[in-house]
């Protein structure tokens, strides 16, 4: 709030509050950084800013006894493509965890507490499965290109468009972006990763995708699940951040009472949601448009 963005600062104030008590710690965060990246005073500074952070850089330092330690500095999009991949192989390990303690105990009986492998554990051996694939992987292999998704408005996108070729132009509400994980970016670095890549615009309702099935079949799949995912970002569960791809493409209204498949019927939910959503009311606010659970209350018995 010091500085050049005091006055900013004093008009958003009690936005900021609100935000602080309503959001979770990690949401509330992202917020912040987006304040701070559309109160730059100069907008090729923050650019330059950005870049530097892409100066990324690894130390690693041996133990007594054998093993070690890394700590790790990435940029943005570095970030979210490691950490993907990370989680994926997390979550298989997970996996393997959980039905090795079934197979032990029981279905229905095993906790988090019964794997024999802790949360950092598991991520630790998710590293070092990592680095083991990525060696057993030919030299001379074409490595994937990584799909980095970015959240921009088109105002803010055309803005920054005219900024660099110095044209005339008005800064949007929101002249911000974001990648699919809520990491904000400049639209400069939204740009320069539009220039760098190819470019597949998803338009909802629009040409390049159909969203409405009606009950021509059942399962999103293909361009209508990449748009579902790009539009909810994560689980649609209250309080749950579970990210994208590891959800489940539901419908808001199920199948089998009639649902029909299309855009405005289908959410992400991760699998617990998917599994226990006939615990809740699920419905859908006439005024805001805002999908709320309320969980049901047990039936009383006879």
């Amino acid at each position: 709030a010091a500085g050049h963005r005091r006055d900013r600062f004093l008009e958003v104030e009690q936005v900021l509050v609100e935000a602080a008590l309503r959001l979770p710690f990690r949401k509330f965060c992202t917020v912040v950084a987006h304040f701070e990246l559309m109160t730059e005073q100069d907008l090729d500074d923050a650019d330059d800013k950005e870049r530097a952070k892409r100066s990324a850089e690894l130390r690693k330092s041996r133990r007594e006894r054998g093993g070690g330690t890394f700590e790790a500095k990435l940029d943005a999009e570095g970030f979210a493509t490691f950490a993907r991949r990370l989680q994926e192989i997390e979550q298989e390990l997970f996996e393997a965890d959980w039905a090795e303690a079934e197979e032990r105990l029981g279905k229905g009986n095993v906790t988090i507490d019964d794997l024999y492998r802790t949360p950092t554990q598991r991520r630790a051996d998710a590293l070092v499965e990592m680095s083991q694939r990525a060696g057993a992987v030919p030299a001379d292999a074409k490595k994937p290109r990584p799909s980095v998704v970015v959240h921009i408005s088109h105002e803010a996108f055309e803005a920054e468009i005219k900024r660099r070729v110095g044209a005339e132009f008005a800064y949007p509400a929101n002249f911000t972006a974001e990648l699919s994980d809520g990491t904000p970016i400049s639209p400069g670095r939204a740009l320069a990763l539009a220039v760098e890549g190819e470019v597949r615009r998803l338009v909802f309702d629009g040409p390049d995708v159909r969203t409405r099935f009606g009950r021509s079949k059942r399962f999103a799949d293909g361009a209508l699940r990449e748009m579902i995912m790009a539009r909810d970002r994560h689980c649609q569960g209250p309080g749950c951040d579970v990210p994208a791809w590891r959800c489940d493409v539901d419908h808001i209204i199920d199948w089998q009472h009639d649902g029909e498949t299309n855009g405005d019927d289908l959410e992400l939910k991760c699998r617990w949601h998917n599994g226990n959503k006939s615990q809740f009311h699920i419905f859908t606010d006439p005024v805001t448009g805002r999908v709320s659970w309320r969980r049901r209350r047990p039936a009383r018995a006879a």
